[in-house]
Protein backbone atom coordinates (compact mmCIF):
# COMPACT_ATOMS: atom_id res chain seq x y z
CA UNK A 1 0.00 0.00 0.00
CA UNK A 2 2.85 2.06 0.80
CA UNK A 3 4.51 1.44 -2.50
CA UNK A 4 1.04 2.64 -4.08
CA UNK A 5 0.99 5.94 -2.42
CA UNK A 6 4.60 7.01 -2.96
CA UNK A 7 4.12 5.67 -6.62
CA UNK A 8 0.79 7.65 -7.22
CA UNK A 9 2.57 11.08 -5.54
CA UNK A 10 5.61 10.87 -7.85
CA UNK A 11 3.05 10.87 -11.23
CA UNK A 12 1.03 13.69 -9.43
CA UNK A 13 4.51 15.18 -9.18
CA UNK A 14 6.64 14.40 -12.23
CA UNK A 15 3.07 15.21 -14.39
CA UNK A 16 2.85 18.62 -12.53
CA UNK A 17 6.32 19.39 -13.18
CA UNK A 18 5.85 18.68 -16.99
CA UNK A 19 2.63 20.77 -17.03
CA UNK A 20 4.79 23.54 -15.52
CA UNK A 21 7.53 23.70 -17.91
CA UNK A 22 5.00 23.20 -20.84
CA UNK A 23 3.19 26.03 -19.53
CA UNK A 24 6.60 28.47 -19.46
CA UNK A 25 7.10 27.30 -22.97
CA UNK A 26 7.52 30.21 -25.13
CA UNK A 27 5.53 30.19 -28.39
CA UNK A 28 6.22 31.28 -32.00
CA UNK A 29 3.87 34.33 -32.36
CA UNK A 30 5.81 36.86 -33.89
CA UNK A 31 5.91 39.11 -30.66
CA UNK A 32 8.88 41.06 -29.07
CA UNK A 33 10.33 38.75 -26.47
CA UNK A 34 13.57 39.19 -24.56
CA UNK A 35 16.61 37.29 -23.08
CA UNK A 36 19.32 37.49 -20.90
CA UNK A 37 23.04 36.02 -21.73
CA UNK A 38 26.56 36.64 -22.67
CA UNK A 39 26.26 37.73 -26.75
CA UNK A 40 29.37 35.45 -28.23
CA UNK A 41 30.82 35.83 -32.06
CA UNK A 42 32.06 32.35 -33.69
CA UNK A 43 32.64 30.43 -36.49
CA UNK A 44 30.40 27.53 -36.42
CA UNK A 45 31.48 24.10 -37.90
CA UNK A 46 28.84 22.40 -38.09
CA UNK A 47 25.07 22.79 -39.32
CA UNK A 48 21.65 21.82 -38.55
CA UNK A 49 21.33 19.99 -41.60
CA UNK A 50 24.22 17.07 -41.99
CA UNK A 51 24.89 18.00 -45.84
CA UNK A 52 24.52 21.89 -45.54
CA UNK A 53 27.06 24.22 -46.91
CA UNK A 54 28.14 26.96 -44.78
CA UNK A 55 27.70 29.60 -47.52
CA UNK A 56 30.27 31.28 -45.96
CA UNK A 57 32.23 29.10 -43.72
CA UNK A 58 34.96 31.73 -42.39
CA UNK A 59 31.90 33.92 -41.38
CA UNK A 60 31.71 34.79 -37.60
CA UNK A 61 28.32 34.52 -36.46
CA UNK A 62 26.38 36.11 -33.14
CA UNK A 63 25.29 33.76 -30.49
CA UNK A 64 23.59 34.19 -26.88
CA UNK A 65 24.28 31.79 -24.42
CA UNK A 66 21.10 32.14 -22.41
CA UNK A 67 21.59 32.53 -18.62
CA UNK A 68 18.94 30.33 -18.54
CA UNK A 69 17.69 27.19 -20.87
CA UNK A 70 14.73 28.08 -22.81
CA UNK A 71 11.64 25.64 -24.96
CA UNK A 72 8.99 26.20 -27.27
CA UNK A 73 6.01 24.99 -28.12
CA UNK A 74 5.45 23.58 -31.55
CA UNK A 75 4.17 26.33 -33.99
CA UNK A 76 1.69 26.56 -36.60
CA UNK A 77 4.00 25.91 -39.77
CA UNK A 78 5.77 22.77 -41.05
CA UNK A 79 9.54 23.94 -39.66
CA UNK A 80 8.09 25.55 -36.21
CA UNK A 81 9.50 22.39 -33.90
CA UNK A 82 8.78 22.33 -30.38
CA UNK A 83 12.15 22.59 -28.63
CA UNK A 84 13.72 21.94 -25.03
CA UNK A 85 16.31 22.77 -23.54
CA UNK A 86 18.38 25.21 -25.64
CA UNK A 87 20.73 27.22 -23.94
CA UNK A 88 21.86 29.05 -27.36
CA UNK A 89 20.57 31.20 -30.05
CA UNK A 90 21.05 32.31 -32.84
CA UNK A 91 21.27 36.14 -33.74
CA UNK A 92 20.69 37.85 -36.85
CA UNK A 93 19.75 41.82 -37.91
CA UNK A 94 19.44 43.25 -40.93
CA UNK A 95 22.92 44.73 -40.25
CA UNK A 96 24.78 42.51 -38.42
CA UNK A 97 27.81 44.42 -38.02
CA UNK A 98 26.42 46.20 -34.83
CA UNK A 99 26.51 43.30 -32.78
CA UNK A 100 30.41 43.00 -32.49
CA UNK A 101 30.87 45.90 -30.13
CA UNK A 102 28.79 43.77 -27.17
CA UNK A 103 30.76 40.28 -27.92
CA UNK A 104 31.90 38.95 -24.31
CA UNK A 105 29.06 40.73 -22.64
CA UNK A 106 26.38 40.24 -20.24
CA UNK A 107 23.62 41.59 -21.95
CA UNK A 108 19.52 41.47 -22.73
CA UNK A 109 18.97 40.78 -26.71
CA UNK A 110 15.10 41.78 -27.43
CA UNK A 111 13.82 40.68 -30.44
CA UNK A 112 11.06 38.29 -32.38
CA UNK A 113 11.64 34.24 -31.21
CA UNK A 114 11.68 31.56 -34.72
CA UNK A 115 12.93 28.42 -35.80
CA UNK A 116 15.63 27.83 -37.70
CA UNK A 117 14.36 27.96 -41.66
CA UNK A 118 17.30 27.74 -43.08
CA UNK A 119 19.88 24.70 -44.03
CA UNK A 120 22.59 26.49 -42.73
CA UNK A 121 21.58 27.54 -39.44
CA UNK A 122 23.61 26.92 -36.53
CA UNK A 123 21.10 26.48 -33.24
CA UNK A 124 17.18 25.31 -33.89
CA UNK A 125 16.11 28.93 -32.71
CA UNK A 126 17.17 31.87 -33.97
CA UNK A 127 16.07 35.70 -32.91
CA UNK A 128 15.77 38.90 -35.29
CA UNK A 129 17.36 41.38 -33.03
CA UNK A 130 15.55 44.45 -32.49
CA UNK A 131 17.36 45.63 -29.74
CA UNK A 132 20.61 44.94 -27.66
CA UNK A 133 21.35 46.42 -23.64
CA UNK A 134 24.38 45.49 -22.06
CA UNK A 135 23.63 44.64 -18.27
CA UNK A 136 25.05 46.14 -15.32
CA UNK A 137 27.56 44.14 -13.74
Amino acid sequence: MRHAILNTLLLAACTLAGSATAADCLRYDYREVSFKGTLVLKTPETTLTPHAKHRNPTEKHAFLVLDKPICTTAGSNTYESGETNQSELMLYTEQSAGLAQYAGKSVTVSGVLMHAFVADAHTPLMVAVKRVAVLAK
